[in-house]
């Protein structure tokens, strides 16, 4: 496990600390193309701007649930319909 001086968080893969670490240093290098909102990861960018327009992408096969990002869709298969998909 690693951890970055920043505060007591630990984790267990490399990556997950450089991105903590971006937020205590405020490094949001991804800008909003619709509003003045900034984000550490390209991938909360991209999920906020779908939610300018209430885009859902991500959509169940089983029910008519639509989700903005795909690990939410994955939480729903798993809790609702029992499905690892």
């Amino acid at each position: 496990m690693s951890h970055g001086g920043f505060c007591n968080r630990r984790f267990t893969e490399l990556g997950n600390l450089v991105v903590h670490a971006k937020i205590h240093r405020n490094e949001k290098l991804f800008a909003c193309q619709f509003c003045d909102h900034r984000f550490v990861t390209n991938g909360n960018r991209l999920d906020h701007e779908r939610r300018h327009f209430n885009a859902r992408p991500f959509a169940c096969k089983h029910c008519p649930q639509k989700y903005y990002r795909h690990f939410q869709l994955a939480k729903h298969l798993k809790s609702v319909h029992n499905k690892n998909e």
